[in-house]
């Protein structure tokens, strides 16, 4: 069975408007860890629904490295919010 958009009772709780439903054709898909790692690092670099929370992440480990002399440029700040981001949930 299908839900619909009415089916949806409360959408504030999901991070994207989809509100887990499904969008487009119905296909079960089973990603390889190396497509599943691609895809997670795709929406956190990539993702506007995330966007607050990133610059949040990005503007701490600045401070904090700052004291450190390290300088991150966006290769460095990438790979702070790869390994990083939810670390520091």
């Amino acid at each position: 069975m299908r839900l619909k958009r009415s089916d949806i009772l409360d959408r504030s709780g999901y991070l994207f408007d989809s509100g887990g439903r499904v969008i487009g054709m119905e296909k079960d898909v089973r990603l390889d860890p190396k497509s599943l790692e691609q895809a997670h690092r795709y929406i956190l670099l990539h993702s506007d629904a995330i966007n607050e929370f990133r610059d949040e992440f990005l503007r701490e480990k600045r401070r904090e490295n700052r004291f450190r002399g390290i300088r991150g440029d966006t290769r460095t700040e990438h790979e702070w919010i790869i390994n990083d981001f939810f670390r520091m949930a």
